[in-house]
């Protein structure tokens, strides 16, 4: 599980931000461990991310990396994984479920060919949303989980990813 401090850490870093779009809010804390794990993706339009944006559709692209033994693989994660997700011919076609699960794949396979993450014995869990104007897409591996509240009413978007699940 790795070091743990005697006293959580309960100082709150928060975030507030949007556009005529998507509004968002997030706060980070680092609680029990030595040092912060964790990293975040907040992309407005990830369409941006493209060298030429050949949508006129704004998608947003939120991601959560929880990171486990230490913050490399969140930090990377968190850095790659959206523009990996904004290349993906798939995505740029619509299919944003098979782009979404070929992305995680194909970030966890940069991962492995980073000479140096590949030695790296941290790891992470992460959730990720992406909206678009028409629908909201989630996807998650390991234990992280992301929900949608509309007028107070809380509903799972995801589900923990597990060998048992």
């Amino acid at each position: 599980m790795g070091q743990i401090l005697s006293h959580p850490k309960t100082e709150k870093s928060s975030e507030e931000g949007g556009d005529q779009f998507v509004a968002y809010g997030l706060s980070c804390m680092q609680g029990w461990r030595v040092s912060m794990e964790d990293s975040h993706s907040i992309i407005l339009d990830i369409n941006t991310l493209l060298e030429k944006n050949a949508s006129d559709k704004q998608n947003a692209f939120f991601g959560v990396y929880d990171g486990h033994g230490g913050e490399k693989v969140a930090i990377f994660t968190g850095e790659r994984l959206p523009k990996i997700l904004a290349q993906n011919s798939l995505y740029q076609s619509g299919d944003y479920i098979q782009a979404l699960k070929d992305t995680f794949l194909a970030t966890d396979v940069a991962i492995l060919n980073d000479d140096e993450l590949s030695k790296d014995p941290s790891g992470c869990a992460a959730t990720s949303t992406l909206i678009t104007p028409d629908a909201i897409f989630c996807a998650n591996a390991g234990d992280s989980r992301s929900i949608l509240s509309i007028d107070g009413l809380v509903k799972p978007l995801s589900f923990d990813h597990k060998p048992t699940n």
